[in-house]
């Protein structure tokens, strides 16, 4: 669109090809319909590949998922925001590609990871996907999923979970009874949920060398401002990886490493 208050004398540009096709109602409640099956279709998809280990569904599904996010003009983006709800009801917060998984776990495996704790897991989404492509690049990652199962999924949806358990735990259960651990995944806490700096004040008590967090920088809508204080003070920054995001979203994956003297 052209600048309204513009001194231009030239007559505005009316190129009927510029201008997006205002859709048809019932047109774009069927797209709605039809993306709502499609969303169902591949979470289905997605389960059944990881759990037969077939790699390459795996990589078409991913590129499925990250295709609903894209869009081309306005009353697209309109159908993206409708389905971004429902993309996060079957899959979570993150919706990856396979390069950025990927990336995560050669940091893993970099860092010597071989066993990790996911608190708030939801359905396992993305642990199921790094234990798949770590398997496929031959440095298998256990990651052990839990979740207090108090918000987010109905207890009808935590059914379909897409690794085989998530261990019904808040923080500090899990912590306690997966005290030996390599690192700790934290996926999308909440910014007003206060366990996320315990989660990880308990993490550097008990030694474990490596955070996982995927989310917002601080100030954004994950993660409390005391859990990005506790980051930054005792922990350092290895690498950030980048993966698709929802418009308006600025969600990453950062890996920390405990710092020398953080455990002081």
């Amino acid at each position: 669109m052209g600048d309204t208050c513009s001194t231009d004398a030239s007559p505005p540009d009316t190129d009927a090809s510029n201008v997006p096709t205002v859709p048809n109602l019932n047109e774009l409640m069927q797209q709605l319909k039809l993306s709502d099956n499609r969303i169902q279709q591949i979470a289905d998809s997605m389960r059944q590949a990881l759990k037969t280990d077939d790699l390459d569904l795996v990589k078409k599904c991913l590129d499925e998922v990250v295709s609903l996010k894209l869009y081309k003009n306005m009353w697209e983006e309109t159908l993206i925001c409708s389905r971004r709800p429902k993309v996060n009801k079957q899959f979570g917060y993150c919706q990856l590609d396979y390069s950025s998984v990927k990336s995560l776990v050669d940091r893993l495996q970099k860092s010597g990871c071989k066993k990790i704790l996911s608190l708030g897991s939801g359905l396992g989404f993305t642990e199921a996907l790094v234990e798949a492509v770590s398997k496929e690049v031959g440095h298998p990652i256990k990651v052990v999923c839990t979740d207090p199962q108090t918000s987010h999924f109905s207890k009808e949806e935590y059914l379909h979970t897409f690794v085989n358990e998530v261990h019904v735990l808040d923080h500090e259960a899990a912590l306690k009874k997966y005290s030996d651990v390599d690192a700790l995944f934290m996926l999308w806490p909440g910014y007003c949920e206060p366990w996320s700096v315990a989660a990880v004040r308990t993490a550097r008590q008990l030694g474990i060398k490596t955070v996982v967090y995927s989310g917002e920088w601080c100030g954004g809508c994950t993660g409390s401002d005391e859990m990005h204080e506790e980051l930054e003070k005792y922990w350092e920054e290895l690498e950030v990886i980048s993966y698709p995001q929802w418009y308006g979203m600025h969600d990453r994956f950062v890996v920390y490493d405990l710092k020398a003297d953080g455990d002081e």
